[in-house]
């Protein structure tokens, strides 16, 4: 309740001295007071000082200026909120390219991200390559896309090749299908 005050009496010297301290609810309203200042130069400070409330500020107020060079620099040297606010971007530009890439590199925003991309696009042959590659993400967008496409044939092979989300899937579909003899030779497999 303090820190609403100080931070409703825009009393940014207490707000630091307790965030300084570590008054998490002092970080988090300094935090928004300076993104709402825009003041970049000590939320890029207090964030690269570990104060996860500016960082996550900073980046949000990069996306918002479209400024994907900081995002992607930030995001470089291990800031989560920026890596994420910079697959926003690049999946609200459909850039797939730089998504990929930087899934390549081990960014699970991006990853995600690229997911749900190719699974709005209805892209079955890049959700399969990267569910095979160990994508849980695009194995479960995949299996939701053959299923309400009604595709029996490729969830019976997803589900044979071990895929348990598959499976469960294919059992319903054959269920709400009235199939009791697929049904039970896969109960009894």
């Amino acid at each position: 309740q303090l820190a609403e005050l100080l931070a409703a009496r825009t009393d940014l010297e207490e707000l630091r001295a307790r965030a300084d301290a570590g008054n998490r609810q002092a970080a988090s309203q300094l935090a928004e007071l300076l993104a709402a200042r825009t003041d970049l130069e000590e939320l890029r400070a207090r964030g690269g000082a570990g104060d996860r409330d500016a960082a996550r500020q900073l980046a949000e107020l990069l996306a918002a200026g479209g400024d994907l060079d900081q995002l992607r620099a930030r995001a470089g040297a291990g800031d989560r909120d920026a890596a994420r606010q910079l697959a926003e971007l690049l999946a609200a530009r459909g850039d797939l390219d730089q998504l990929r890439a930087r899934a390549r590199g081990g960014d699970q925003a991006a990853a995600s991200r690229l997911v749900e991309l190719l699974a709005g696009r209805g892209d079955l042959d890049q959700l399969r390559a990267r569910a095979g590659a160990g994508d849980r993400d695009a194995a479960r967008q995949l299996t939701e896309l053959l299923a309400a496409r009604g595709d029996l044939d490729q969830l019976r092979a997803r589900a044979d090749a071990g895929d348990g989300l598959a499976a469960s899937r294919l059992v319903k579909l054959l269920a709400a299908r009235g199939d009791l003899d697929e049904l039970r030779a896969r109960a009894d497999a």
